[in-house]
């Protein structure tokens, strides 16, 4: 089957749907899923100011210098590199503990728990990545980079299983954390910065032009490093979630550039933020190779907001053609779809909570196997345009009519 002239609507086997499931993995990352690739996971952080936006629109004189490490209160991103390497090790470090202390914090408040709760709640702290920071790049190997921009209030940290996943499989992914729009955000001055306390339109138009500001200086970011051998800089791919998915399909309705292969959108959200005035959808999908990923929530909801041309797929997470609007949820794409699992996390007060209809981020699927569904897809799918390698789940199609496809694992 030809992959450019089709567009893929469903492809998502049969789940289970216990609420409690055991970890398929073991060891202290059982909460994590396993990468699939036969490379190790490193990581690196860089601290960098967007002299563009100075000072930042969000600087307040007498309120919050101590969200900024510059003298100009110029606006900040933290660039999270995770990179392939030869290194052997078992478990990686610690998961992000500012997001996880943010959160349980939230947590205890909300739910009203109790010491012995809060001390199980705490015991996340423990988990740990399969990513390890600064480990040896692998010498005289390039690599695809995918720059990853991360939902609002959220951060790269929190997408373990998608990147990791990828990146063990050969590719370079950009992590680009807006502070203000992403967070909680360790800074350089040690200054924790949560995006509750600041997050506005501004802060998103920021993310906007963190992503412009970032491709403007790839090779300057990385020129010095360990990695500049590393990044093949003509084949470079975008992922994104909620905000991250439409400030990218805002930026290439925008921009052009010969070295994007393709991108991939994960539940796009503050569609209304970006057109507000605009009555007519459906919106246009980027114009290079587009894979729409819908949790079914966001599809119920969104349904007919995206417009999808030959060489674009969409996927909806969802057991049946009927779309079953709680079985995935927004939260499906973050580390939460597998971390819920965790005893910290199956606290009953919590657990009914991330479950709940009414205001779940989480489906009713089993998580472990939603998760590797989502990581399949995009495997698949950055494989095929951005190593040109073709790949068995493609085949698994038939169609339905002559631009829709069906395909399943």
């Amino acid at each position: 089957m030809n992959i450019k002239v089709i567009r893929w609507i469903f492809g998502l086997a049969l789940f289970s749907k216990s609420y409690y499931v055991m970890a398929l993995d073991t060891g202290n990352t059982q909460y994590l899923i396993k990468p699939s690739g036969p490379y190790g996971v490193a990581y690196k952080d860089d601290y960098i100011v967007n002299s563009r936006l100075c000072p930042d629109k969000i600087y307040q004189e007498g309120i919050n210098e101590s969200s900024f490490s510059n003298g100009k209160y110029c606006h900040e991103i933290i660039i999270r590199t995770y990179y392939p390497t030869q290194d052997k090790f078992k478990y990686g470090d610690n998961y992000h503990s500012p997001y996880l202390r943010k959160a349980n914090k939230y947590y205890v408040k909300t739910y009203k728990l109790s010491e012995s709760e809060n001390t199980l709640l705490n015991s996340i702290l423990s988990i740990q990545t399969y990513m390890l920071k600064d480990a040896h790049s692998i010498p005289k190997k390039h690599f695809p980079v995918l720059l990853f921009l991360p939902g609002s209030g959220q951060s790269t940290f929190t997408y373990n299983n998608i990147i990791a996943n990828l990146v063990s499989n050969g590719y370079v992914v950009v992590g680009i954390n807006s502070v203000f729009a992403s967070g909680p955000i360790k800074i350089l001055n040690g200054n924790i910065v949560s995006w509750l306390e600041s997050y506005n339109d501004n802060s998103r138009l920021e993310n906007l032009d963190d992503l412009s500001f970032v491709l403007d200086n790839l090779k300057p970011i990385f020129g010095k490093s360990q990695l500049k051998d590393a990044i093949d800089y003509n084949n470079l791919g975008f992922i994104g979630h909620s905000m991250g998915a439409m400030n990218i399909v805002y930026y290439l309705k925008n921009n052009v550039r010969k070295n994007i292969k393709m991108a991939i959108l994960m539940d796009p959200g503050n569609i209304f933020n970006f057109y507000p005035n605009n009555k007519n959808y459906p919106i246009d999908i980027p114009n290079i190779p587009t894979m729409l990923i819908w949790s079914s929530n966001f599809k119920v909801n969104m349904h007919g907001f995206m417009k999808l041309y030959k060489s674009d797929y969409e996927v909806t997470l969802s057991p049946n053609l009927t779309i079953e609007s709680n079985f995935t949820n927004h939260e499906n794409f973050s580390d939460l779809s597998t971390l819920q699992y965790s005893p910290a996390y199956m606290i009953p007060k919590l657990h009914k909570a991330f479950l709940e209809p009414k205001n779940s981020t989480l489906g009713n699927g089993n998580g472990y196997e939603v998760a590797r569904t989502i990581n399949s897809y995009i495997t698949v799918f950055v494989d095929y345009y951005m190593k040109n390698r073709n790949t068995e789940i493609f085949e698994n199609c038939y169609k339905i009519t002559n631009t829709e496809v069906r395909c399943e694992k």
